[in-house]
């Protein structure tokens, strides 16, 4: 599981990128609840743990999204870019459209 989240080799499918992502963003979003819930929803060194959890995200997102970008046919270092750039896009591309075997 570690791998599928961190790393940036491999492929996966549409199923597994949306349970993922969406796995994904439920608990960072529980957790940055929780921390602000602690800290008081003020702006104290407590609070910017958040800032971790987010990168944390960012970095499994941009992990899955190049693994099943990977599995749609796509190696080239300007469809990783556009997709993020474009964020609906990169929902359709990731999300919706099948591999190519």
């Amino acid at each position: 599981m570690v791998d599928m989240l961190f790393k940036f080799d491999g492929r996966i499918g549409r199923k597994q990128w949306w349970i993922c992502v969406i796995v994904t963003a439920i608990v960072v979003n529980v957790i940055n609840f929780v921390i602000n819930l602690i800290a008081g929803f003020t702006i104290d060194a407590l609070s910017f743990l958040t800032i971790i959890t987010t990168i944390a995200m960012l970095w499994i997102m941009i992990a899955l999204d190049v693994k099943r970008l990977r599995d749609r046919g796509k190696d080239s270092l300007l469809m990783f870019v556009l997709p993020i750039i474009i964020l609906p896009w990169g929902i359709v591309e990731c999300g919706f459209l099948p591999s190519k075997d």
